[in-house]
């Protein structure tokens, strides 16, 4: 097992997930020994040459009581208090610019080892932090991305471009990341063999809320994958641009999906009242979300023409990245 896998192992961990304890069983790979193989992997490990030093601002709190989607950020900085390591925002609520279907990206950078020796400590501050978070966004498909610094250094799940408009809640204004070139190689594959089956099998389009969300973010984010693979980071609103310049007769799949976005309406939060009895956060998503279906203005949206030309776009980026 790779360093990276292992990372990714520990990270749902940490987020409580239900999808780890899956993988534990094929893996039998249990909480207790992964930090302790995590540490071992860690010895000997350099920082690469090509390393990136970002210098991010600190978040500038509003003062404006109705900002509700900068209240989270209040709600999150507090229940991650109590941890040593730098807090960093992401995406559009850090630059302001969320819609109603903005979720919350969020990076902790914590030492590594507080990251090994205290991440009992750790999971009980996410999981903390993850009730605000589902209850600001029901369908958030992804956890908070805890990235030790070590990790950051030397092999990133996150590139540069990730942290474009990015603000520090706490912690140090600097963090260093190296090793992220292959960082799309994980996901790319499976979002374009996704794209391709949905596009050929109607019954296995989305249904639910939740469904068509996932696939949406996944289809928004290829293009910022398919560049990276190119050898170009750019941040997902100018990756967006460029594909749409590159492959004109499938960028209505792009702009449906941007459309959708941003006039997305963010459902009710009457279900999660219940939601504080549960031990994890996410069990109790994954329970309830199911049911949560569309509007007709998405489904019509979502047409025959809008799959069709999202299973072009992933043939047409497969041929260009050579099969």
């Amino acid at each position: 097992m790779e360093l990276p896998e292992l990372w990714e192992y520990a990270n749902l961990y940490l987020n409580g997930i239900p999808t780890y304890r899956h993988r534990r069983k094929k893996t039998g790979i249990a909480p207790g020994n992964l930090f302790r193989i995590y540490r071992g992997m860690l010895a000997g490990l350099e920082e690469p040459a090509n390393a990136t030093v970002l210098s991010l601002p600190l978040w500038e709190k509003e003062t404006s009581e109705k900002d509700l989607y900068w209240k989270i950020a209040d709600a999150l900085s507090d229940a991650l208090s109590g941890l040593s390591g730098t807090i960093v925002l992401m995406g559009s609520l850090a630059d302001r610019t969320a819609t109603g279907y903005s979720d919350v990206d969020l990076a902790y950078f914590p030492p590594d080892d507080e990251f090994i020796f205290s991440n009992k400590k750790l999971r009980g501050a996410i999981r903390r932090a993850t009730r605000y978070i589902l209850l600001f966004d029901h369908l958030q498909h992804h956890g908070i991305f805890v990235i030790p610094e070590t990790i950051a250094r030397t092999c990133s799940p996150l590139p540069p471009s990730a942290f474009h408009g990015a603000v520090v809640l706490a912690g140090k204004n600097e963090i260093t990341l190296g090793g992220w070139e292959m960082s799309w190689k994980k996901d790319m594959e499976p979002i374009l063999e996704k794209c391709i089956k949905l596009a050929s099998d109607p019954k296995a389009r989305p249904k639910n809320l939740y469904g068509i969300k996932l696939f949406l973010s996944q289809l928004m984010l290829l293009p910022a994958l398919f560049l990276s693979a190119r050898g170009e980071d750019v941040p997902k609103p100018v990756a967006i641009e460029k594909v749409e310049w590159m492959f004109p007769e499938e960028r209505i799949a792009l702009r449906i999906a941007t459309r959708i976005r941003r006039f997305w309406v963010r459902p009710s939060r009457k279900f999660h009242g219940i939601g504080a009895l549960w031990l994890s956060p996410w069990d109790f998503a994954f329970a309830f979300r199911r049911f949560i279906m569309p509007g007709p203005d998405i489904l019509s949206a979502l047409d025959e023409e809008f799959y069709q030309a999202a299973g072009r776009l992933a043939r047409r980026m497969k041929d260009a990245l050579g099969g």
